[in-house]
């Protein structure tokens, strides 16, 4: 099941355009490591990956939210 709802998930990412919880998210990570890096040079490689990592915490809320969702409409039942 789990493979299946990831297969849901990529399939609506991939035809999503940025929308503002995508900009509001990029900004977020943009000031965390800017004001966590003061003294440092935060490269375009730190951006990318923390940029992924909130792409997976995105999948696997997606795919929380999903089960959770089916069990609620089977215990309604």
């Amino acid at each position: 099941m789990y493979e299946k709802i990831r297969e849901i998930y990529i399939e609506q990412a991939r035809d999503r355009e940025e929308d503002e919880i995508s900009v509001w998210l990029k900004k977020e990570i943009r000031e965390v490591l800017k004001s966590d890096m003061k003294d440092e040079k935060t490269t375009k490689g730190e951006f990318d990956m923390a940029f992924r990592i909130a792409e997976v915490g995105e999948e696997v809320g997606f795919i929380r939210g999903f089960r959770y969702a089916v069990q609620l409409i089977l215990d309604c039942k």
